[in-house]
């Protein structure tokens, strides 16, 4: 391979047999190194390939300007998110997640992580990508010192989470239109008289969100489908908040063919009885 950018001592930006630019790592390999000197492949640790040009320039232009602690941790979080779900991710990923790592760590122990909303729903839905969040946690507490709540590892993950959407962006149509139809029926029930605005309604939202990705990719639910105690003791104490849910189930099963369980009727209960003050 040959070398065509030094970043730091650990990152090169190399040209390969097909004359295809590769960003490459590993311990040392550009130290002592200069454009158009060859690299052996032994050296490299990790490859990144970005085949969208923009995205490459973007990536290229922040490698040049942010600290290495940043580079290094972004390719190591990326790299984890992609040993970990072996699936495709939307290459933007490596320039959105190095400009939110490089704000945590050029603040280090006084970076203040926002309260995440979504954290319950990032870690009931999306595990796999929570879990990746929490390992760069960990990498950054070992390799500098620094402890962040939980609420950042679902910020990360949420990054992941985007990253996957976009590369499967055949569904952003299904998953617009199942959501508007399920916002539609919540209106229809409520004479619209809802605050949008509200923390509780985003929080729907983001629920609705996850809710018809995994109805657009079949990702049916492994929690029980059968009746369950708090079902019938929520359809009790949140009367309407049950019958827009149910209604909502009823229409994802007649169009989607989707059967969502009793666990999942319920936290859409919970969520509505939030927004509509059952």
């Amino acid at each position: 391979m040959i070398i065509k950018q030094v970043f730091n001592n650990n990152v090169v930006l190399t040209t390969d047999e097909n004359d295809q630019e590769v960003i490459v790592m590993g311990n040392g390999l550009g130290f002592g190194k200069k454009a158009g000197q060859f690299l052996k492949k032994s050296v490299i640790d990790k490859r990144f390939v970005i085949e969208d040009k923009e995205v490459q320039d973007k990536f290229v232009d922040l490698l040049s300007q942010l600290p290495e602690d940043v580079v290094n941790l972004t390719t190591e979080a990326v790299g984890k998110a992609q040993e970990t779900l072996h699936a495709d991710l939307n290459e933007s990923v490596f320039v959105t997640l190095a400009d939110h790592l490089a704000n945590v760590l050029q603040n280090g122990a006084d970076y203040v992580t926002p309260k995440n909303y979504m954290i319950w729903d990032i870690k009931r839905y999306y595990p796999k990508e929570f879990s990746v969040g929490q390992y760069v946690l960990q990498y950054i507490q070992k390799n500098y010192g620094f402890h962040y709540p939980e609420d950042e590892a679902g910020f990360i993950a949420l990054h992941i989470v985007n990253a996957e959407q976009g590369a499967q962006g055949a569904y952003a149509l299904e998953i617009t239109e199942l959501i508007q139809a399920l916002e539609k029926i919540l209106r229809n029930k409520t004479q619209d008289q809802l605050d949008k605005d509200s923390i509780q309604y985003y929080r729907f939202i983001t629920h609705l969100r996850f809710l018809a990705l995994r109805v657009a990719q079949g990702n049916i639910d492994e929690a029980s489908t059968s009746e369950n105690l708090f079902l019938h003791l929520a359809k009790e104490n949140y009367p309407k908040s049950f019958e827009i849910a149910t209604l909502m189930s009823r229409y994802i099963d007649e169009n989607y063919a989707f059967r969502i369980s009793s666990d999942e009727t319920l936290y859409l209960i919970m969520h509505l009885a939030k927004i509509i003050k059952e």
